[in-house]
């Protein structure tokens, strides 16, 4: 495998992150190994996994930050690879408390993550309001 993960300070207040994930796996069952399943259990990972992120200070209490990603596909149980946009608004209202608002999964499709297709979950686009206190 391969993993790979970088950030480049752009401006005082910008910030641009990138990543990427490769994966290549060679799964066996040992001699003698009594494991009913082998390496069916095993190694329903994505070969390959992205992201994109851009994190802004609007003021020294606001920030903004979007994010892309792409997760590949999964073997088995067989679910689709996909894209998603992540994006955030957040206000530090006073010292201690933070207030956000998070879209997630803006513009693709809504999509499974993992799981038989029969039970699984999708997951589409949200968005959520969150009062953060740290006291």
């Amino acid at each position: 495998g391969f993993e790979a993960w970088a950030t480049w300070q752009a401006a005082t207040a910008w910030r641009l992150s990138a990543g990427l994930d490769v994966l290549r796996e060679q799964l066996h069952v040992e001699a003698g190994s009594t494991d009913p399943v082998g390496p069916s259990a095993l190694g329903n990972d994505p070969r390959m996994q992205w992201s994109l992120r851009s994190s802004l200070d609007i003021t020294p209490d606001q920030e903004l930050e979007l994010a892309l990603r792409h997760v590949g596909a999964l073997p088995q149980p067989k679910v689709p690879s996909y894209y998603a946009t992540d994006l955030r608004y957040g206000w530090r209202v006073r010292s201690g408390w933070t207030l956000s608002l998070d879209g997630r999964n803006l513009f693709g499709a809504p999509h499974p993550e993992f799981g038989s297709a029969s039970g699984r979950s999708v997951i589409g686009r949200s968005l959520v309001v969150q009062l953060e206190a740290r006291l």
